[in-house]
């Protein structure tokens, strides 16, 4: 079982780590579907596993002129800035931005597969009219392997998933 002395530092701990999470979000926007506490009472319920915030109990913990007076302050600071719609317009800016270079970079890879669709089906074009030659000049054996070796070579190719 924890002393009270590594209580009271994890406690600490996380009344910093809820903190500072919500200067992030006034810094750079409230993710979408996120909700954040809307009183002291709430921040000491707060209790996420997923962004690394825990509850507390203890009503001491947050007085104003309590031993952690200084993260009071700050909490007091960014909810009056996270009920701030401008803060909340930041993070859907963010997001909307983050969706456009996303469909951007989609765009540019479906033409990259277009792109290498077309060259695979001119090399085969190629290896047929090569097969077509090399059998008119009697070496059609010679050009059913090099057909084999090349369909081998592409087949083995996207078996490893390398695609190259």
């Amino acid at each position: 079982m924890p002393s009270p002395a590594e209580r009271a530092a994890a406690t600490r701990a996380s009344f910093e780590r809820k903190v500072e999470l919500l200067e992030s979000w006034v810094r750079d926007g409230v993710p979408a579907g996120q909700s954040w506490p809307r009183s002291i009472a709430d921040l000491a319920r707060w209790d996420d596993l997923i962004l690394g915030v825990a509850r507390w109990t203890s009503p001491n913990l947050t007085s104003p002129r309590g031993k952690h007076a200084d993260l009071r302050m700050r909490f007091d600071n960014a909810l009056a800035k996270l009920g701030d719609t401008n803060v909340r317009q930041r993070g859907i800016a963010r997001l909307r931005a983050e969706n456009k270079a996303l469909a951007i970079r989609n765009r540019a890879l479906a033409e990259q597969v277009v792109e290498l669709i077309q060259r695979q089906m001119r090399l085969a074009s190629l290896l047929q009219q090569q097969a077509a030659l090399l059998e008119q000049v009697g070496l059609g054996s010679a050009a059913d392997r090099i057909h084999q070796i090349a369909w081998h070579r592409e087949g083995s190719r996207n078996a490893r998933g390398d695609g190259s």
